[in-house]
């Protein structure tokens, strides 16, 4: 038997003499596949992963006219790193097939053996009754043992179907380039449609350019936003190039003074007011509770230049929040903070934007090891409280005495910007890093699949999971943030329509003046009073699109660039980035001054994440 040699081919190509025409196109469609960038020079056996996939053994070709036939052929399977077979009744009834089949199988490469089925029916030689043709070669039905003998153990190989109704062609060559690079099929398929993209807006581009050259007052007319004939394929192309003269992209530096200006002011506003709040025992009416102090400090930590007097007037303003005199404990254990006027209940926002304050607190306590230890403890407390809120199917409640399932979709968001706020702060799940992966990964899933994809009422997401209206914009802008960073950060996978969905959104805030600044969402919560009567009690949750926008658009630049999107898309996202940031600022500014504390750290968190 030959030994098995380092390989030299990426495959060989088994085949009857009948389907030559099916080998040539083959060989032909393996060698010519551009293999994606993001696989390019990893190692797969002995070889490193080319630009091509070549060499390809295909032996009507490769082997000279004289000569040891035999032999050649058994040295070129021992030297490929696959065998593709070709699957027809020509190829079930080829003595030539089926060994070299089984010398390949002889050598202990059996689970690089790759079918490629054409014609026939797989395992019909099992009911010959039917009167149809078998494909597969004995060889390929059946196992090999290490001394070449075919044995009775029945082999079920995975194989790509070319037949009509099946995978079809491009498909199943798909299948087995995944086979030979031992990738996933569904990851090399994306690819695959996303270059036929690219390649169709490549020829749109080609035909749009000639059209530039006919009438250049036309394109104006179509970078200006005039809607006229295919006036978004052409403006598709002008941002490729970075060609727009009337749709302007601020450069970066400029987005960054302009950032650093709002959280500048936004800072000394809200340190001035927090500076005044006293948490007390007891519920608070009228003025901010925890959460307005939660939100306040991770607004201001999290921004990296915030001065030593903003950061030292909010340092001990969470302290009193522990005390045991103003947690709601509930059998020994605190459950959370009634804040505002919803007397009734401890709600899951105060606890989830405790848990950023104190991720953003921590990371600041570098030199100050008493500090960092005592917030630590206060995070395994609010931990516990969260805990309540949350359930393994990844969605979170508002409150625990709502039903456990009816999760809501604007706090199973914040929670996920909590959680991968941990993660970037290299803190845990009750010091349990596995566990907060599992949370990040569950709460993620669970909004994907509560998305709503509708070709009359739109894509997003709704207000709540009972809501029949059409996805609410601006809950949905806040949800499209905290999915593009868990899929960078993390690597969750977003479907198509989620990306379609967010860029489209996106894109389109070029368009949008800063009023109305917020959405608000009823949430009903029905329980039963101490004396077992009927209640119930309306949470209204306020959404400010503002902030999330700026999140939102962050993270989607890191996303498209992570997947190598086209670069008329990142443009379009920065003309976005630059319009919330500077062309409608100055009207938010004016809102903030006559707003309540937590809207101008919520605004401020936001625009945090610009750096």
């Amino acid at each position: 038997m030959t030994p098995v040699s380092e390989s030299r081919y990426w495959a060989f190509i088994s085949y009857s003499q009948r389907d030559v025409k099916w080998a040539q196109w083959l060989h032909k469609q393996l060698e010519a596949y551009p293999i994606p960038r993001f696989w390019i020079g990893r190692q797969v056996g002995n070889l490193v992963i080319p630009r091509r996939l070549v060499p390809i053994f295909r032996d009507r070709d490769e082997l000279p006219s004289a000569g040891d036939l035999g032999s050649k052929i058994r040295e070129a399977l021992a030297a490929s790193h696959s065998l593709i077979v070709i699957c027809s009744p020509y190829a079930a009834a080829s003595s030539w097939v089926n060994e070299e089949v089984r010398t390949f199988k002889s050598l202990g490469r059996s689970d690089h053996v790759n079918p490629l089925m054409g014609e026939g029916e797989p395992y019909a030689s099992d009911h010959p009754e039917c009167g149809l043709p078998e494909c597969l070669p004995a060889a390929l039905r059946f196992a090999v043992d290490a001394d070449g003998r075919m044995s009775d153990r029945r082999a079920e190989p995975l194989a790509a179907d070319a037949r009509k109704g099946k995978d079809g062609r491009s498909d199943a060559c798909l299948r087995l380039i995944a086979g030979i690079l031992g990738i996933g099929f569904d990851a090399l398929r994306r690819r695959a449609q996303a270059r036929q993209r690219r390649r169709s807006l490549t020829l749109a581009g080609a035909l749009v350019a000639a059209g530039m050259l006919m009438s250049a007052g036309y394109l104006a007319l179509a970078d200006a936003d005039v809607p006229v004939f295919r006036g978004a394929e052409i403006r598709k192309l002008i941002d490729r190039y970075g060609l727009s003269k009337f749709r302007s992209v601020p450069p970066r530096d400029e987005l960054v003074r302009k950032a650093l200006d709002l959280r500048g002011a936004l800072r000394r506003s809200i340190a001035q007011d927090v500076a005044k709040i006293d948490l007390k025992p007891g519920i608070n009416f009228r003025g901010p509770g925890v959460w307005d102090v939660a939100q306040a400090i991770a607004a201001v930590y999290r921004d990296p230049h915030a001065t030593k007097g903003e950061i030292d007037s909010l340092t001990q303003l969470l302290d009193p929040a522990f005390d045991s005199e103003l947690l709601e404990v509930v059998d020994g254990h605190p459950i959370g903070w009634r804040d505002g006027l919803n007397a009734v209940f401890t709600r899951a926002e105060s606890a989830i934007w405790t848990v950023m304050a104190l991720t953003q607190m921590i990371a600041r306590q570098r030199d100050e090891p008493q500090t960092k230890a005592k917030l630590l403890r206060f995070m395994d407390v609010v931990q516990k409280m969260a805990d309540r809120y949350h359930l393994p199917s990844g969605g979170w409640n508002v409150v625990t005495q709502d039903q456990p399932t009816n999760h809501h979709i604007y706090t199973t968001t914040i929670a996920l910007h909590a959680l991968l706020e941990l993660r970037a702060g290299g803190l845990c799940w009750h010091e349990d890093c596995a566990r907060l992966d599992e949370m990040i990964r569950a709460t993620a899933v669970w909004l994907i699949h509560a998305f709503v994809d509708d070709n009359v009422m739109g894509a997003g997401w709704r207000k709540t999971l009972n809501d029949d209206k059409p996805p609410d914009p601006d809950l949905s802008i806040f949800v499209f943030g905290a999915l593009a960073r868990a899929s960078v950060d993390v690597g969750i996978e977003l479907p198509d329509a989620i990306e379609r969905a967010a860029i489209g959104r996106l894109v389109a805030l070029k368009d949008r003046g800063y009023l109305p600044s917020q959405t608000d969402i009823e949430y009903t919560v029905r329980y039963a009073d101490k004396q077992g009567r009927p209640q119930w009690m309306n949470f209204p949750t306020r959404v400010f699109w503002y902030p999330w926008a700026i999140e939102a658009l962050v993270h989607w630049l890191r996303y498209v660039d992570r997947k190598q999107f086209p670069a008329e898309i990142t443009t379009a996202l920065n003309r976005s980035l630059g319009h919330v940031l500077v062309d409608v600022s100055d009207a938010m500014l004016a809102d903030m001054s006559r707003s309540q504390i937590f809207v101008r750290a919520e605004t401020l968190y936001g625009i945090d994440g610009f750096q």
